[in-house]
């Protein structure tokens, strides 16, 4: 019998080539280790972003389509040659799956469905992907996909990427020795009904940030979309202006934000993307915002990553003191959100954020020791218990006795340094005690001889200095 899995799909060169499709079968791409060696490298990095520009360069498919072109500004009708009765399935640990226990499980249990014709792991070997059939139907590929997406996440509680709701979505190479296959899979027929929504005018709140408290929120989205990788950063505009929008409706964030968006965009790729790119990318994230605040949102949870430190103490209105390794850090107490015996919770944003030209570099953080709070929580101003090593009584002694002990040395090397200077620039024994006594502010008596000073303690012993 003829495997299901034994048809033709769309392959391009990479995910930023829009044009010129191959025509490959898919059983044969899924069995391939042509390019296995480069896989092997990309599972190999630790680095997400390294890892992504190498996945960028790999050829891909479009598991649910044949395709002319995957040119964005033509329409689907003209483009699309034929559905291949597929849709795709991605489930990644990162998004939204961190709390699945038995995640080394997962293929099996996923491989007992009876509608599952193809099952693996991605090119990054951190995630799986499968294939379902479903009904060659254009109009209605993304009604499978919410129905799946639905049964997935209310049922298991497993989170999918929603990338292949769209019918033209790539998938690139990966490979799998041990891959489930299942070559007379069921056909997927269940369609989410549309719902008739009656039109109302939102109630939108657009009152201006003004206090700062959800600042970071703005800087989360300018981040998340500037990380945007190639192939997908144009869906990435799209999807976090869509929540900006909504986050200007809920009054949590400026309209403002709109043109920040922008900004980031032209200053990134203004001098890369033609200007009919430019274009369509502002459309985009206009057209995002826009239908965003169609629908108030409210903010993602606050997530921080946990700083150590063995010191801290209460530096200013506006800032933390706190000493790791041997160097004292400043941070914001609007970043703060926890603060424990030794070491707090601090903004992830502020910790990763990139300082270009900026020597004040964050402290050390420990990035799988996070915790999120909810987006309303308050950050921490002021230091309830004293969070130190070192008992407050002592403090200013300590700090005093080691001001002096730094004092002290520096002047010790000055007199050692100007010795060594007199011992090369005298031309007799005589000018070396001379210059000695001066030095040290000691009576000259006769050649030879020094005599003390009376009542001060003499930091050098004659000897020293004329050995």
């Amino acid at each position: 019998m003829k495997s299901i899995l034994d048809i033709e799909v769309s392959c391009f060169a990479n995910y930023g080539t829009p044009s010129d499709p191959k025509t490959v079968n898919l059983l044969t791409w899924l069995t391939s280790t042509k390019y296995k060696d480069k896989v092997d490298l990309i599972r190999s990095l630790d680095d997400k972003k390294e890892r992504g520009l190498l996945k960028s360069k790999l050829p891909a498919i479009t598991p649910s389509a044949i395709l002319k072109n995957r040119i964005s500004e033509i329409p689907l009708n003209e483009k699309l040659i034929k559905h291949t009765g597929f849709i795709q399935i991605d489930i990644d640990l990162a998004k939204g799956n961190i709390e699945i226990s038995n995640w080394n499980d997962l293929k099996d249990e996923i491989s007992k469905l009876p509608q599952i014709a193809y099952f693996g792991l991605s090119a990054s070997g951190k995630g799986y992907w499968g294939l379902i059939p479903i009904p060659p139907d254009p109009d209605n590929h993304s009604g499978y996909f919410d129905t799946l997406h639905g049964i997935f996440l209310h049922q298991w509680g497993i989170e999918l990427d929603g990338l292949p709701k769209n019918i033209t979505s790539l998938r690139g190479y990966s490979y799998d020795l041990d891959a489930y296959f299942n070559h007379e899979a069921k056909t997927f027929t269940v369609l989410k009904k549309p719902v008739t929504v009656i039109k109302t005018t939102p109630k939108i709140n657009i009152k201006p940030v003004t206090d700062g408290q959800y600042q970071w929120i703005e800087n989360w989205i300018l981040s998340k979309i500037s990380e945007a990788m190639p192939g997908d950063r144009h869906n990435a505009r799209l999807k976090y202006s869509r929540l900006a929008g909504g986050l200007i409706a809920g009054g949590y964030l400026p309209a403002s934000v709109e043109q920040s968006i922008i900004d980031s965009y032209l200053s990134q790729y203004g001098s890369e993307d033609p200007k009919e790119i430019q274009d369509r990318e502002i459309e985009a994230i206009k057209y995002g915002i826009a239908e965003g605040i169609k629908v108030p949102a409210t903010p993602p949870p606050i997530r921080c990553l946990f700083v150590a430190f063995t010191d801290i103490k209460d530096y200013s209105d506006k800032a933390f003191k706190i000493w790791q390794g041997e160097k004292w850090f400043y941070i914001p107490k609007s970043t703060v959100f926890e603060i424990l015996e030794f070491g707090f919770y601090v903004l992830e944003y502020y910790l990763k954020k990139e300082r270009k030209g900026d020597d004040r570099k964050p402290p050390a953080y420990q990035s799988t020791a996070w915790k999120e709070f909810p987006f309303d929580a308050v950050p921490i101003h002021q230091i309830i218990e004293k969070k130190t090593l070192i008992h407050d009584d002592y403090q200013t002694e300590f700090d005093s006795t080691e001001a002096e002990i730094r004092e002290t040395e520096k002047r010790n090397q000055r007199l050692r340094s100007d010795i060594e200077r007199i011992k090369q620039e005298s031309q007799g024994m005589e000018s070396l005690f001379i210059q000695v006594a001066t030095l040290v502010k000691w009576e000259w008596i006769e050649p030879g001889c020094i005599k003390e000073p009376q009542g001060k303690d003499r930091l050098f012993r004659l000897k020293y200095y004329t050995t």
